[in-house]
């Protein structure tokens, strides 16, 4: 980054001296329309000489040496900007590659779940059953309790104190 700047600044000096040329180029044709007018051929070629020779010695090369300059700066910019694209193109990479992992962890987390559920829920049920039937067991009894306390104090007026019910060999229907 300081190498441009510094070429930057290297840039002005023969810029700055161009444009002074040019200048000088410029008010050297003002002389030649004035010469033209006045009817002067020979300040005429005298004045397209100078102008001739200032051209060959000193624009020229500094044409030359601003033209070096700048190829230099664009070479390196080019350059630069490879690099940055080769960069970014490694980062894409990168991210990408993470990204890839991030969905594989993610799967194997869902097949875990997957054998978690298979291997613990399902097989967790089975010593339940017999507890869920004593449990289904109680809660029907319980209902039809209260039912038949409500309809015999509904039918006769009777306060019913208690209701025993039994229960035996329940089959479970599919």
């Amino acid at each position: 980054m300081q190498e441009q700047q510094d070429r930057l600044k290297q840039l002005k000096a023969p810029m700055d001296a161009y444009m002074a040329i040019g200048k000088d180029v410029a008010a050297m044709k003002a002389d030649i329309f004035a010469a033209n007018a006045s009817g002067r051929a020979e300040a005429v070629a005298a004045i397209n000489e100078k102008i001739a020779t200032l051209v060959r010695e000193k624009s020229q090369p500094t044409a030359l040496q601003l033209e070096d300059i700048v190829n230099h700066l664009s070479e390196r910019a080019l350059t630069r900007a490879e690099e940055v694209a080769a960069e970014a193109a490694a980062e894409m990479t990168s991210v990408e590659h993470v990204g890839m992992l991030i969905g594989g962890l993610a799967a194997l987390i869902m097949l875990g779940s997957v054998v978690f559920s298979v291997f613990t829920i399902a097989r967790s049920s089975s010593p339940i059953r017999p507890a869920r039937a004593a449990i289904s067991a109680a809660s029907v009894a319980g209902t039809i309790r209260s039912q038949v306390a409500y309809e015999v104090e509904r039918l006769t007026g009777l306060r019913v104190a208690s209701v025993d019910v039994h229960i035996q060999d329940v089959k479970r229907s599919a």
